[in-house]
């Protein structure tokens, strides 16, 4: 939003890190005069005034032409410096900056700092879509001129020339600096395209689809640029390691810069501790970011204890009471969390996420009708939100009203056709409802966690469908091998089908998991029965029979009446 648009009018106590984005009016589309030059007002009243001079005009607005090389490059950089398009972060804006309040000739570090990968990495001559300005600081003609080539040496920012026809002004730059007799030394003509072989086409690495211009000016350039990359998508592509400044440097904010996407949690925790004890920061922001990084350490107690200091800081702030109740929850507690969502809901009705959110805590905690209606709030705010309609779903589905149910599952599939958790929950209703091909078609969408793959197996069961069932019960069982009900049904699978030393064995695992499973007992009292072993067939009953369950007892007297033995 903010390197594409003109600059909006942003209402009081939105301006802030984490604050909802809201914009009074229309967001102005497109860039204008002021991104480069600054508020525009006064210079137009200054101009139209009653005793206008040439002087006075002029000092009344920014003209990036006569700031500093350096401010007038951060002009430019402030949209077209991305040190990495990957999760660092790249940047960071300052606490005490709203998101549209840099002013063209202010040091752009005043508005936000920028981080990068560190030395060693093997990330120095990464290429990515947004890197004009990385690229450019890299090559030796900037370095050499000691910050006099910019931006503005080549382009015109008014009167941009692209393709052929900017080709015979960006040689004529590079000539008034590279004598031409020097250069007419090596294999070089009147015609020669200096951009085309020292500043060439290449694919970025974030955006592989496309080819742009590296502006790394360098003497030979790899072969091959254009050719095709993969797409780089997974965890195998994440940064972890230290992460540097970039330019400026602030202490406390590069220690937040350890945390904030967890590239060096381990060493970021104690790291931005030590810098909030040294700093003694009053923005809650530091506070909120130990916070989240305690909670990502799995440290709830901390993680609750930082956010309670952020809120001393801004007792008003519906964010900082919903991250609050996320590490209370964690920790076990109950009615805490609960408050401190309801503080947030109080502070802010019209954050959907937060009503969401409260929704899945008091249906946690067993509210099913405090939970619906706060689905129901969030949905009034944000029709389109898929979880919502699934979290509102499975609700209705807990207390009977499936029919409520399947609607809403419907809803967050129009919205998300690919959602798992909504595939599972539909394909659970429709093996209840016997639907069991429609069931199918949903497991198969579900994903492959363990409840799924013990439901999918279950209904292929019940359909005869066993070599296929045997299948999605041992994934689940892949998935966590810690189901004794699982073992269970697995057993009676393979007894059924013969294979019985494998099926003892889980109805074994199963005992061995839950002590006392009455239904393990008895399936492998009746195996060991029909394989002759009497004693330890009787044993398994005698254990079942001690089962709270009557018909269980029952079921076991009659194993030990057929083994001959009176219960």
């Amino acid at each position: 939003m903010f390197c594409h648009n003109a600059f909006p009018a942003i209402p009081a106590g939105h301006e802030h890190a984490g604050a909802e984005p809201v914009f009074a009016g229309e967001l102005p589309q497109g860039i204008d005069c002021q991104r480069c030059h600054g508020p525009g007002g006064n210079h137009v009243r200054t101009a139209k005034g009653a005793s206008p001079n040439l002087a006075s005009i002029r000092s009344s607005i920014v003209n990036p032409a006569r700031l500093k090389a350096d401010r007038a490059m951060e002009v430019c950089a402030q949209c077209h410096l991305e040190t990495t398009v990957r999760l660092l972060p790249n940047v960071i804006r300052r606490y005490d900056r709203g998101p549209f309040s840099y002013q063209p000739g202010e040091p752009l570090s005043a508005f936000q700092l920028a981080f990068d990968h560190a030395p060693g990495s093997g990330k120095e001559d990464k290429f990515e879509i947004v890197s004009s300005v990385y690229r450019l600081r890299q090559s030796k003609c900037f370095l050499e001129s000691q910050g006099q080539l910019s931006c503005t040496t080549c382009h015109n920012p008014h009167d941009i020339q692209r393709g052929a026809a900017g080709l015979p002004g960006y040689n004529q730059t590079c000539i008034r600096c590279h004598d031409p007799a020097k250069i007419a030394v090596a294999t070089h003509t009147a015609t020669s395209n200096c951009v085309g072989c020292h500043m060439p086409k290449r694919r970025p690495e974030d955006v592989v689809h496309t080819v742009v211009t590296d502006h790394k000016i360098q003497r030979r350039p790899a072969a091959n640029l254009e050719q095709e990359i993969p797409e780089r998508h997974g965890p195998q592509w994440e940064y972890s390691g230290e992460v540097v400044p970039y330019g400026d440097q602030d202490d406390l904010y590069t220690a937040v810069a350890q945390v904030t996407h967890q590239r060096n949690l381990e060493r970021g925790i104690p790291r931005l501790q030590s810098e909030i004890a040294r700093k003694k920061p009053e923005r809650p922001e530091f506070f909120m970011e130990l916070g989240d990084a305690l909670q990502h350490a799995r440290r709830p107690e901390e993680s609750a204890a930082a956010y309670r200091l952020a809120l001393q800081k801004r007792p008003g702030s519906a964010l900082l009471w919903a991250r609050l109740a996320m590490p209370l929850r964690a920790a076990g507690q109950t009615r805490e969390p609960l408050d401190a969502m309801l503080k947030s809901v109080q502070a802010d009705p019209n954050q959907p996420e937060n009503w969401h959110n409260l929704g899945l805590l008091q249906s946690s905690l067993g509210d099913k009708k405090s939970a619906i209606e706060s689905f129901r709030k969030s949905l009034a705010l944000d029709p389109e939100s898929a979880d919502c309609h699934n979290s509102l779903g499975a609700v209705l589905a807990e207390i009977g009203q499936q029919q409520e149910a399947e609607l809403e599952f419907r809803a967050a599939l129009r919205l998300r056709p690919a959602f798992a958790a909504t595939h599972a929950h539909l394909a659970y209703m429709m093996a209840n409802r016997g639907e069991f091909e429609q069931a199918v078609w949903h497991y198969e969408r579900a994903g492959d966690g363990a409840v799924n793959q013990f439901s999918y197996g279950i209904t292929l069961a019940r359909m005869n469908r066993l070599p296929e069932a045997r299948v999605h019960l041992q994934k689940s069982l892949d998935a966590d091998p810690n189901q004794p009900l699982a073992h269970e049904v697995l057993g009676r699978l393979l007894e059924a089908v013969g294979e019985i030393p494998a099926a003892a064995a889980h109805y074994r695992e199963a005992i061995r998991q839950r002590p006392g499973f009455a239904q393990a007992h008895l399936n492998l009292g009746a195996l060991l029965a029909r394989q002759g072993s009497r004693t330890e067939a009787a044993a398994e009953f005698r254990l079942a029979q001690s089962d709270p369950d009557p018909q269980i007892r029952q079921v076991a007297a009659s194993g030990l009446a057929a083994l001959g033995i009176r219960p």
